[in-house]
């Protein structure tokens, strides 16, 4: 009867896809600072007001809960490659290859965003295909990345919210893909 959206991510609708919004009653904001984007939206593709309720974020505090449940003792370096999905991915940006180049110095973790799964199934099989028996890459598909995370010493991203989860909760560095991301009106909410 009300759908509602809920942010998974600290930071604004600015990297959303168009139309993303559109269909949601509610909206569980992180803060009051994304209600004056989420008006102007509104206004813009004409569609009805949402309620905006401003709690923070509810998973935030589950990640918090989890942080420090993996003791993770290792000699070697872990580098965790976190994209973004679509076209504003790191990997439909890069491409694949350069996981070996990075998996030649470190281990190295991939975790996919879980909607790649749906929306770019070739990219997904084309890692896995391509990294399944690499001694030093691991391909994760857990639901639950806090795993993989805590395993991580640093981060290479892009646009992705989980930049702000690793570094927040984690305190540990982020890299992240400096693109040109084009016309944004394409990815607008």
């Amino acid at each position: 009867k009300c759908l509602v959206h809920v942010f998974h991510m600290v930071g604004d609708i600015g990297f959303y896809h168009k139309g993303s919004l559109d269909h949601y009653d509610s909206v569980i904001m992180p803060g009051d600072f994304t209600l004056r984007s989420i008006r102007e939206l509104e206004k813009k593709r004409s569609i009805p007001e949402k309620q905006c309720l401003s709690l923070g974020l509810p998973y935030f505090d589950e990640l918090y809960l989890k942080a420090s449940k993996y003791n993770c003792k290792k000699n070697e370096k872990t580098i965790l490659i976190a994209p973004s999905w679509g076209d504003k991915g790191l990997l439909s940006i890069c491409g694949i290859d350069f996981i070996a180049q990075v998996a030649k110095e470190y281990n190295v973790i991939v975790r996919p965003h879980p909607h790649s799964r749906t929306v770019e199934l070739n990219l997904i099989n084309r890692l896995i295909t391509t990294y399944n028996n690499h001694e030093r890459v691991k391909i994760d598909l857990a639901i639950d990345g806090s795993e993989s995370i805590s395993r991580a010493d640093l981060m290479i991203s892009d646009s992705s919210g989980v930049r702000f989860d690793f570094s927040f909760l984690y305190g540990k560095q982020v890299i992240s893909l400096d693109a040109s991301y084009g016309d944004l009106s394409k990815l607008e909410a």
